[in-house]
């Protein structure tokens, strides 16, 4: 086997290593379970509330893109909840019960536990969000909605949550308090979502829809789902594509 293969299957299983040792101690939180449960009844009483609400006054193709609408902001709040439930304490909590030096007793190095915490808090997440996609088959049904849209939105949803576990991640690296990492996690995240448009038009009269806008939003999660939706009724698909992979960038 070739050098380059064989470090490429080490770093795998030392990964993987990681993972399933979390992902045991998640199996056993009746937590894990509850919040898939939780996810699709908000889910549901999401798609209730808009067809009861829109239905009298819309046809059938323009109710299916306002639910689409309705389920891509819930499920940008949910990703962007992902770090502050997931991550924002793994590392810290290792550090409290002394149990962090003992994963670099053996081979592991710093990449394998931070991928590794990530990979095993963001699989039971993705899991919760994937009890709901039944749910996103009926804008499908009443059309309006494309598969390409839908999968712009899909991954405009995963790029958000990989940047709110990466935020969670790297402030419990820096505290070892949860409280202080937990703080810093929400505010950097609200600073990104709500303080950049705040900032952006009230400060420097950058809109929305101006020429500056893609570049002074590049790494705002809400300018990011208002992109991929936005995408329904006009143009601009490169200033979604611009985003997200600021997005991915500071990630």
């Amino acid at each position: 086997m070739p050098i380059n293969s064989r470090t490429a299957v080490t770093l795998g299983v030392r990964t993987l290593s990681i993972v399933e040792r979390e992902l045991r101690v998640a199996a056993r939180q009746t937590r894990t379970w509850w919040r898939r449960l939780f996810t699709v009844a908000a889910g549901l009483a999401i798609v209730a509330f808009a067809f009861i609400t829109v239905s009298r006054w819309s046809a059938p193709s323009v109710l299916g893109r306002e639910l689409f609408s309705l389920l891509g902001g819930f499920a940008m709040v949910y990703a962007l909840l992902a770090g502050p439930l997931a991550t924002a304490d793994c590392l810290g909590r290792e550090r409290r019960e002394g149990t962090l030096g003992l994963l670099f007793l053996t081979d592991l190095r710093s990449y394998d536990v931070v991928l590794g915490k990530m990979a095993a808090a963001s699989f039971d997440l993705v899991l919760a969000l994937a009890a709901a996609l039944p749910l996103a088959t009926l804008p499908f049904l009443m059309g309006g909605v494309t598969l390409y849209h839908f999968g712009l939105v899909v991954l405009a949803v995963l790029n958000l949550m990989f940047l709110s576990l990466a935020v969670g991640a790297c402030a419990s690296a820096w505290f070892a308090s949860g409280r202080a990492a937990l703080g810093t996690t929400l505010a950097v995240l609200l600073f990104l979502t709500l303080g950049l448009p705040l900032l952006g038009e009230q400060l420097l009269k950058i809109h929305l829809n101006s020429p500056e806008a893609p570049f002074f939003y590049l790494t705002c999660p809400a300018y990011t789902m208002e992109r991929v939706l936005d995408d329904f009724a006009r143009g601009g698909t490169w200033k979604s594509w611009l985003n997200l992979g600021g997005v991915h960038a500071l990630a």
